[in-house]
């Protein structure tokens, strides 16, 4: 699947948000002054003062990014080489 230029610059807006959150929040930055400092640089279009919470709660519990986990049940996704080509020949 490709995605437009749009959707790429605002995954690697969102990457970059990400990073700068941890690393304020590991030099133990409070969320608000964090959500304050981007909004200064950033203007409007940064990330919520909810979503920079969010982060900066799972940054100081462990986590190392903010994707998804894993949920029981889900399906695992795989591709290969070899399943590509299974899918073309049929």
């Amino acid at each position: 699947m490709r995605t437009g230029w749009r959707s790429q610059c605002k995954i690697r807006r969102l990457r970059s948000s990400e990073m700068l959150i941890r690393f304020l929040t590991a030099a133990d930055e409070k969320p608000v002054s964090i959500h304050q400092r981007m909004v200064t640089v950033y203007g409007e279009k940064c990330v919520s003062d909810k979503s920079v919470r969010k982060w900066s709660t799972r940054f100081r519990a462990g986590r190392e990014s903010v994707g998804e986990d894993q949920r029981p049940g889900q399906a695992n996704t795989v591709i290969t080489s070899d399943l590509i080509d299974k899918v073309d020949y049929h």
